[in-house]
């Protein structure tokens, strides 16, 4: 599920190409987004570096794909020389996720794409899936195709409400 305030539902792949475009082109340093593809969400995020070619980093994290998944992609990605960068779990030393860091180039948009084909190619799932993408509210643009839906602010705020109900119970409770 995507928590981002503004999301673009129904984007097919051609859409996804345009969206990865409009992020390594038009946001700013550090702006980052979700990809919800083959029912798992990636964040992605924008780096701009001084001395090298900026670049997005897709983190692939365990919770979302699974430890055998991750795993299995992680080696796939590496075997064809991508820069991945892994973070491990602090007691037993398992991948909890890793990065993958494709620079902006004229082909970012077809290069991403692929990644989200090799996502669905492990996880199983039919080509093209269901594609979501969530921004900022200040990050969106109305000539991206999808639909654009915003959140809710009442079940935002009950939703809030609710984990905060949730937390003064156990507390109360466990005392």
């Amino acid at each position: 599920m995507i928590y981002s305030p503004a999301r673009y539902s129904g984007v097919i792949p051609q859409g996804l190409h345009a969206h990865l475009r409009y992020l390594a082109d038009a946001l700013p340093h550090k702006a980052s987004i979700e990809i919800s593809c083959a029912g798992c969400v990636i964040p992605c995020q924008k780096e701009h570096y001084k001395t090298k070619r900026s670049a997005v980093s897709f983190r692939f994290r365990v919770s979302s794909l699974g430890r055998a998944n991750l795993d299995h992609l992680h080696k796939q990605f590496s075997k064809e020389a991508y820069d991945t960068r892994i973070r491990r779990s602090p007691k037993l030393k398992l991948m909890s996720q890793f990065s993958l860091v494709l620079p902006i180039t004229d082909t970012f948009p077809i290069e991403g794409t692929s990644v989200f084909r090799k996502i669905c190619d492990e996880t199983g799932i039919d080509w093209p899936p269901d594609i979501e993408i969530g921004y900022a509210i200040n990050q969106t643009n109305q000539e991206l195709p999808g639909e654009l839906i915003f959140d809710d602010p009442f079940w935002k705020a009950g939703r809030s409400l609710g984990k905060r109900l949730n937390r003064m119970v156990r507390t109360i409770v466990g005392s």
